[in-house]
């Protein structure tokens, strides 16, 4: 049964989406002097990434699909070339070929950077001679490459007829938006989530907050510390507006699975522990293998399988060997939804230790936990604030505290071992994903405010 707090915030939810911003977005395609329109805004969405596509950045290609769903023609920018993942999503690479990558910076490209800045300096010579000057009294590296970035961005934005910018993140993207906003003379906006806050220079986020139009985050702590930072500098005495928007989670695509699917998958093997994320600090993988040292040493049956890929995949090879683990815990590398999905449907079980790293970085509300809840696998997971977002200890999961290596592996032996508990709050998992996490009320919320912008 859900909790007095849990219920008041349900109802809070409902009476939102009965508000016209949660109700479907009224973007109606069309054209005028043969530039499209959508909830009164002539021209397209312009949409900047750090890098697009990126197998484990699936919020962005959930944004763009739910913007296009909704009728706004989203035109998509890429700071960096997408060499990075030897693999992305099938619905990614459908957009791939419409994503246009910005020349980089650096001498090859310096005659296309004269032309567009000339192109800028003949269309806004005032506010091009001030972002100009801007560099020159700051003549960094880094100061150099954002300017070459934007100028080629906003002669873009001006070409494709683009009426708002919208930055994936509040640090690069969201400096050359600013500028090359500035030189397109449109508004603009940012998304905020996770090292993108808390790895930045708050002074440097307070002026983003405060000249965005308006920034998106994806947690009510995210929100909150937001609008303390924008509230440092308010342009034109305005309070920044910080809206907060779940990412959501497709419920139809990630569901449950047929029972007869669901009896094969754990009728004659070891409970499965199933964690998903990129191999990074902040996700706690060396916390998670050392809980499953200690199941092991209780004579707990299991198998583990960690799903991703990254900088710490050396380390985590050499902690399973030195625990003896290699039977018992295997890293699965990178996998696109349709496998994560079935990894899904095999699992017991999903667990996350995700902790805050020395440097301040943490994970918001992990995707992965909401696809997992979704698919009505219980979960297991550290106390953080963003987390406790959306798992209700006790109710739709398991919480337990940070950098605890016997909590979390008390936590799972627990659960293993009961089956009744497993499927009770599996249930209540997808129950609540399904009525406060839904994708669809995130499309229609985001694009109902663009629609204002």
């Amino acid at each position: 049964m859900l909790s007095r707090e849990t219920m008041q915030g349900s109802k809070l939810a409902v009476e939102k989406r009965e508000d016209p911003l949660h109700c479907a977005a009224r973007c109606e395609p069309g054209a005028r002097d043969g530039r499209p329109t959508w909830g009164g805004q002539t021209g397209n969405l312009g949409y900047l990434a750090k890098m697009f596509p990126r197998i484990s950045e699936t919020f962005i290609l959930r944004e763009v699909r739910a913007l296009q769903r909704h009728g706004i023609p989203v035109r998509i920018y890429s700071l960096l070339p997408p060499t990075r993942d030897a693999r992305v999503h099938a619905e990614a690479e459908l957009l791939a070929a419409t994503v246009e990558v910005l020349p980089q910076p650096g001498w090859s490209n310096w005659r296309g950077f004269l032309a567009d800045l000339l192109s800028c300096l003949r269309t806004r010579p005032g506010a091009t001679g001030r972002e100009v000057m801007r560099s020159l009294l700051r003549p960094r590296r880094r100061s150099f490459r954002r300017l070459f970035r934007a100028v080629s961005l906003a002669v873009r934005l001006r070409r494709d007829r683009v009426a708002h910018l919208h930055a994936a993140w509040a640090h690069t993207p969201a400096s050359v938006a600013r500028i090359a906003c500035r030189l397109a003379g449109i508004p603009w906006s940012m998304g905020a989530h996770a090292k993108d806050i808390h790895l930045s220079k708050r002074s440097s986020l307070a002026k983003k907050i405060a000249a965005a139009r308006f920034t998106l985050t994806c947690t009510r702590s995210n929100q909150k510390l937001l609008e303390e930072i924008g509230a440092l500098r308010q342009e034109g005495h305005l309070r920044p507006e910080v809206l907060m928007h779940y990412h959501g989670v497709d419920t139809t695509y990630f569901s449950p699975p047929a029972e007869a699917r669901a009896s094969a998958s754990h009728g004659t093997h070891s409970p499965l522990i199933l964690s998903v994320g990129r191999l990074v600090p902040k996700k706690g993988f060396d916390l998670l293998i050392g809980a499953a040292a200690r199941l092991r040493e209780r004579g707990v049956p299991f198998s583990m399988e960690i799903v991703g890929e990254g900088a710490l995949r050396r380390v985590l090879e050499r902690q399973i060997r030195s625990l003896a683990l290699e039977e018992m815990v295997v890293l699965k590398g990178m996998l696109v939804w349709e496998e994560v999905r079935s990894a899904y449907e095999r699992a017991t079980c999903m667990a996350l230790a995700s902790r805050v790293t020395p440097d301040g970085d943490r994970d918001g509300i992990a995707n992965t936990l909401a696809e997992a809840m979704a698919c009505g696998v219980p979960v297991v997971a550290t106390r953080l604030p963003s987390i406790q977002e959306i798992i209700i200890d006790g109710e739709t999961g398991l919480l337990v505290p940070a950098e605890d290596e016997e909590a979390l592996a008390d936590a799972l032996e627990k659960l293993l071992q009961n089956p009744s508990r497993q499927r009770s709050l599996g249930r209540a998992a997808r129950k609540w994903i399904c009525r406060e996490f839904d994708e669809r009320y995130w499309g229609a919320h985001t694009a109902a405010r663009l629609e204002r912008s």
